[in-house]
């Protein structure tokens, strides 16, 4: 369609991480699809990650060498094993949007939120907020360096049309929507 290349997110499940072809898979229907791996962001939960990570090290480690992005998903709302956490060959921390929709009312969300980037900071890793809904959030987030963010504040879960006419009209006026699609 001579649309921009974005990167999608896609949810991994426990099921697909066991399965020993899923790298190859993958890359299978990369190649089939004609997708750079840069464009691909596999997700898992920080529950996978923390509870799974030895079981799933191998596999994460084929699909980064992959060149896909591997990121935590729902950050925060498990209990994460810092030990582990570094262990994993992830490149970006999705954090929950419980601790960003608290931000305005709540000293405590505020200072899990900034805990949570200065890790990621720390671990060389972006981080992305879920469930921006208002600009005094954002701003929040942008003070504290956050690298992406996402929500109702950029847009409404929308048809492909939608997404399709925002990309074309990107193209046209040169503005970058990419990041508040994802």
């Amino acid at each position: 369609m001579g649309l921009p290349c974005i990167r999608m997110a896609v949810n991994l499940s426990i099921v697909q991480l066991h399965n020993p072809k899923f790298a190859k898979n993958v890359e299978r229907i990369l190649n089939e699809a004609g997708l750079s791996p840069e464009y691909l962001e596999l997700e898992i939960t920080e529950s996978v990650a923390t509870k799974e990570a030895d079981n799933i090290l191998s596999i994460l480690n084929e699909l980064k060498q992959l060149g896909t992005t591997i990121s935590i998903d729902d950050f925060g709302t498990e209990y994460s094993s810092l030990n582990r956490l570094k262990q994993l060959p992830i490149d970006r921390i999705k954090i929950d949007m419980h601790f960003i929709q608290g931000i305005k009312g709540s000293e405590k969300d505020q200072a899990i939120t900034k805990v949570i980037i200065s890790l990621a900071k720390g671990l060389g890793l972006e981080v992305l907020a879920e469930g921006v809904e208002t600009k005094p959030q954002l701003e929040f987030l942008n003070k504290k360096m956050c690298d992406e963010a996402q929500g109702f504040y950029y847009y409404h879960p929308m048809p492909k049309e939608k997404i399709e006419k925002l990309l074309k009209e990107s193209m046209e006026t040169g503005l970058d929507h990419s990041t508040a699609l994802t």
